[in-house]
């Protein structure tokens, strides 16, 4: 029974972040962009979907871990970490309301994107050297 408990709790969580990563794509329409700022349109909308699918990813392989993680990442990494979750959300939600430096806002969060997507590549690294 316990074998059966743990197969159903990975179905869950799997079907949860599928929904929330098919959400943000519903919602984000990636491949409807203005014509004035298509380049940084693009790299926005596109790094923050493969930034959320690597984020859940990360997360998924976290909460099912054997191992405690506080004994892997220290303090700072943690931090960071949890503030990896809020920066790119925010990025997003904030893009419609600069008007005149939104080519700027769009270049300067996807280079945001890109330094999560590497941190967070790096720790899942270091987490599965350890194991």
């Amino acid at each position: 029974m316990n074998q059966f408990g743990q197969i159903l709790s990975r179905i869950l969580v799997i079907t949860g972040f599928s929904m929330i990563f098919m959400l943000a794509a519903v919602f984000l329409r990636p491949f409807r962009v203005n014509k004035k700022r298509r380049n940084s349109t693009y790299m926005l909308k596109f790094s923050y979907l493969a930034y959320l699918l690597i984020a859940l990813s990360f997360f998924y392989y976290l909460v099912f871990l054997e191992i405690e993680i506080k004994e892997k990442i220290d303090e700072f990494n943690y931090v960071f970490t949890i503030l990896s979750l809020f920066a790119p959300n925010i990025g997003i939600l904030l893009r419609r309301n600069f008007k005149n430096n939104r080519v700027i806002f769009n270049y300067f969060f996807s280079g945001i994107n890109l330094i999560i997507i590497i941190f967070l590549l790096s720790k899942f690294y270091q987490i599965h050297l350890v194991i």
